[in-house]
């Protein structure tokens, strides 16, 4: 009998296709790198499933700085994986807010973003709960090893900087140094992890700016 699981390659491709996504974009966002832009991928179809009702929540409340920061994590998410239809629904979403638009301006945008990430999510869905499918994919090669020690000062300082960036390295550099942001932030560990697997990294941003700044080397 003829095993039909895809090849690692062919899922990748697979899911790229089905979901809108431009495969290569979103790997040069990972320098190559197809087992962390997997990781990204099934963070994301964990973790956005209710980002546009957080979105009008915050815009039926006329909340535009909160609106306006949700939207804007959410386009650099899908600058960051390569779905690049609609990282530009976003961006004109984002503009909308900006200008404080009427109601209505938005129906037409949010209703595109709204179809096109539940294309996104059903093709992730479907790839990532076939246990035989998750593998193939997740086997698309080595992440980048993490270094055996780290300076924590230098951690914090490099996670400051790819939250400021809306970077989604944020949360790959979060798990390769668990131990090492957990002595950082002490209680406020699991609320930040959430606030970065989440993508509302201007609060994980909050959360790790507050924390003291460690003098010494840690192992990460």
């Amino acid at each position: 009998m003829t095993d039909s699981t895809p090849s690692p390659a062919d899922a990748l491709e697979e899911i790229a296709r089905d979901g809108g996504l431009n495969l290569s974009v979103g790997l040069s966002h990972m320098m190559g790198d197809r087992a962390l832009y997997v990781g990204l991928l099934q963070r994301l179809g964990r973790s956005q499933e209710a980002v546009f009702d957080k979105f009008l929540a915050a815009l039926n409340a006329e909340n535009w700085s909160l609106a306006e920061c949700q939207i804007h994590s959410f386009k650099s998410v899908a600058a960051n994986i390569g779905a690049e239809a609609l990282q530009q629904q976003a961006h004109t979403l984002e503009a909308l807010v900006h200008r404080r638009s009427e109601r209505t301006e938005y129906d037409r945008p949010l209703l595109a973003a709204q179809s096109l990430l539940a294309q996104l999510q059903k093709t992730l869905h479907a790839h990532f709960s076939r246990p035989k499918d998750a593998a193939a994919v997740a086997m698309t090669g080595p992440a980048a090893p993490p270094s055996q020690r780290a300076s924590a000062a230098q951690l914090r300082s490099d996670m400051l900087d790819l939250l400021a960036r809306d970077d989604a390295f944020a949360g790959d550099l979060l798990y390769a140094h668990e131990a090492v942001f957990k002595s950082l932030l002490g209680t406020h560990y699991v609320e930040f992890r959430d606030a970065v697997a989440s993508f509302e990294l201007a609060q994980a941003a909050q959360l790790l700016s507050d924390a003291a700044t460690p003098p010494g080397p840690l192992n990460a």
